[in-house]
């Protein structure tokens, strides 16, 4: 079989030409000289294969500080345009924009868990007004362009309606995007609360 292993382990210049599982787990190589000479050797299978036998050699030290270098200058322009990571200024060490990407993450579930919460209570109320034959109680209608310029996304919509969170509960909004996509906002999401809009 021919070898695919690392040749850290092995003399400048010697390449390994095929190799072989042995019976006990080891590995038995043909090994070229730079001379064109050839010998065997056996090793153990860490050495022969690496600690991933993925095929593909390591990233050098070099390599890695270019991917760091990448990864940041993908932040850095990133930050620089509309959208959820701009104005962001994460660390320099690409290792601690880890922990900030995945707070982010963290964050953003939880508004889509409390979104889709809200959604589901908003399709009830919505479908027992349909049964009654009359709208929610507490359901206004506002149908206006606005901008949303709160929360995790900054876009041109259309505000379509009010609803109550729950009997008595927090005023939320309902917003029609560009693409056609429903959100559900908060009066402060859309810079309402000096308006006592409901």
């Amino acid at each position: 079989m021919t070898a695919s292993t690392c040749q850290d382990q092995l003399p400048a210049g010697h390449v390994v030409l095929e190799q072989a599982e042995l019976k006990d787990g080891r590995v038995s190589q043909t090994v070229r000289r730079s001379d064109g000479t050839e010998y065997e050797r056996v090793v153990d299978s860490e050495e022969a294969y690496g600690t991933a036998d993925d095929g593909e050699g390591h990233p050098t030290k070099d390599e890695l500080a270019s991917i760091g270098t990448s990864v940041m200058n993908w932040l850095d322009d990133l930050t620089q345009q509309d959208g959820p990571l701009k104005d962001w200024t994460p660390a320099e060490s690409p290792a601690e924009v880890i922990p900030d990407l995945y707070n982010m993450l963290e964050e953003s579930l939880a508004c889509h868990r409390q979104a889709c919460g809200e959604a589901k209570q908003l399709a009830e109320a919505l479908e027992a007004g349909r049964l009654a034959g009359s709208p929610p109680a507490g359901f206004h209608w506002i149908d206006k362009p606005i901008t949303v310029t709160g929360g995790d996304y900054t876009y041109e919509g259309r505000l379509l309606l009010s609803f109550p969170k729950g009997d008595g509960g927090a005023i939320r909004y309902i917003v029609l995007d560009q693409n056609r996509r429903l959100f559900i906002h908060n009066a402060q999401q859309l810079g309402l609360e000096s308006e006592g809009q409901r």
